[in-house]
């Protein structure tokens, strides 16, 4: 089987798990938002900042572990291989449990300063900094392994399980419920992975390998901590110059625009065990070539499709399941559309870290971090809300995406005329379904009032943007020619399907 055909066989058997967890997270996370309210709900999405921000306290060498891993096995050195793992190991278990014991011991000396609401949030997350960081540990073995299968069922498994736990205790408890939640999850998948899919669990305190390691990692740790500062500084300017209820808005369109993540992110993680062997064997960036742009091409031309059925039908979605959050309609919709930039950028973000060119990565996410920061703040200073914070998220994104597309273009596999047709290739489809969208979206809403129901109204939407979609859809395949296996994947994976209902 050649490596366009195991791609897509991947793609197809983890996206169909990954589907399948974003639309429960999604349902989910809608009836847990309208429990919340905007106020809680804000609140929640900080504490999930704080989260996020100290999973960076193992330096780096969880990275190193995801490309070190397939590098090694791609050379044939399979002894040195395992004594990366269990020096990771020891490294992620130790500075997991300092970043969650300083979590904890400032929730007890901060008590004077922030709510008790507040204080018991960050009680949980020095817990669940713990938690979370041996999960990772775990994700990145089989994933190095190219156990997709297993790594799909572990998050529909952590998904459901986590969505069912924070519906009922959210009603029940209000943000103490979600805390529950998250935390009982992490206890209970753990237990899971032990028990039914043991990973190799042996760590090794070793200083000299670990700062080894951490030496490869800090710089793709540096890099993902930049991207995750950028990718997050409009919320913690939100909660600064605004309040938890608007950040609750917000996170509206994030959960919205986080469904358009699923294909970027499962082509991705499949792809990135397949940088690291390919360069391992050759040396040779140029190798890569293909693994690069033709996923980014066939992303292009696909998540706009995606991209617009969101556009249309959030208004109809907010409105009818949440009607607290009608501010957050305009917000999550310049979100859905912004998010293809960041998404088409992801591989050529890849190809750096497996040849060892962090650096230019990094200049490209502080200078997004740095317009991010002046734009926002400017907006925020006009008082154009958040509204105005979408807008300025999405332009700097588009900066990110053209700075790191074109440099890999013309530093690794194209003349300046050729770098140049492939980005108006790349951005096109784009450019087409925005237009299309605007164009629809001068059908009158106030049809509604002509007696016409505003869920047909938007399927009909629905219905003609897809239509004028497809020639996208056929152009990719003339080049790539995607979509027969792409079909006998998905008739396979059926099939399968009902074999074991029967």
């Amino acid at each position: 089987m050649g490596i366009k055909a195991r791609v897509i066989q991947d793609t197809v058997r983890y996206a169909a798990s990954m589907v399948l967890a974003q639309f429960v997270l999604f349902v989910g996370g809608f009836a847990i938002a309208r429990f919340l309210g905007p106020t809680h709900y804000g609140l929640w999405n900080g504490l999930q900042l704080i989260l996020q921000y100290a999973s960076y306290s193992q330096l780096g060498i969880v990275n190193a572990l995801n490309r070190e891993l397939p590098l090694r096995r791609g050379k044939g050195e399979l002894a040195q291989a395992e004594r990366v793992r269990s020096a990771t190991l020891g490294t992620v278990l130790v500075t997991a449990l300092v970043a969650g014991a300083g979590i904890l011991a400032y929730s007890m000396i901060a008590t004077s300063r922030h709510s008790p609401l507040v204080i018991l949030g960050l009680r949980f997350v020095g817990l669940l900094v713990i938690l979370q960081q041996i999960y990772g540990y775990s994700e990145i073995c089989f994933r190095t392994n190219h156990e997709f299968g297993i790594v799909g069922k572990l998050r529909l498994f952590r998904t459901v399980l986590e969505v069912s736990l924070a519906v009922l205790l959210t009603y029940a408890f209000d943000l103490a419920g979600r805390l529950w939640a998250a935390t009982l999850t992490f206890i209970v998948i753990l237990a899971y992975i032990f028990r039914r899919h043991p990973v190799p669990f042996r760590p090794a305190f070793d200083p000299k390998g670990a700062t080894k390691l951490i030496t490869i990692g800090f710089p793709i740790m540096l890099v993902g901590l930049v991207s995750g500062v950028y990718q997050s500084i409009d919320r913690v300017l939100i909660l600064a110059f605004l309040d938890p209820t608007h950040l609750g808005y917000y996170a509206i369109g994030l959960t919205a625009a986080s469904v358009l993540g699923i294909l970027p992110g499962v082509v991705g993680e499949i792809l990135y065990p397949r940088f690291a062997e390919r360069y391992g064997a050759t040396n040779s960036p140029s190798q890569l070539k293909e693994y690069v742009l033709t996923p980014t091409y066939l992303l292009a031309h696909l998540l706009p499709l995606f991209q617009g059925t969101i556009y249309l039908l959030i208004p109809y979605v907010i409105l009818t399941a949440l009607p607290k959050y009608a501010l957050a309609i305009r917000p999550a919709r310049i979100l859905v559309m912004g998010s293809f930039f960041f998404a088409v950028a992801g591989f050529a973000s890849d190809f750096l870290n497996t040849i060892n060119k962090q650096a230019m990565n990094l200049m490209a996410q502080i200078a997004s971090l740095a317009i991010a920061i002046s734009s926002t703040y400017a907006v925020l200073r006009l008082g154009w809300g958040i509204q105005g914070v979408a807008v300025a998220t999405v332009l700097t994104s588009l900066f990110y995406s053209l700075g790191l597309l074109g440099y890999v273009l013309l530093r690794h596999f194209a003349t300046p005329l050729d770098s140049l047709k492939t980005l108006w290739n790349l951005y096109l489809p784009f450019g087409y379904c925005l237009a299309l969208l605007l164009l629809i979206d001068l059908i009158p809403e106030a049809a509604i009032g002509q007696g016409i129901p505003l869920l047909p109204l938007v399927l009909l939407k629905v219905v003609i943007f897809t239509l004028f979609v497809f020639p996208l859809i056929a152009r990719a395949n003339r080049r790539v020619s995607f979509l027969p296996e792409l079909f006998q994947q998905v008739a396979g994976l059926w099939r399968t399907g009902s074999n074991r209902s029967a």
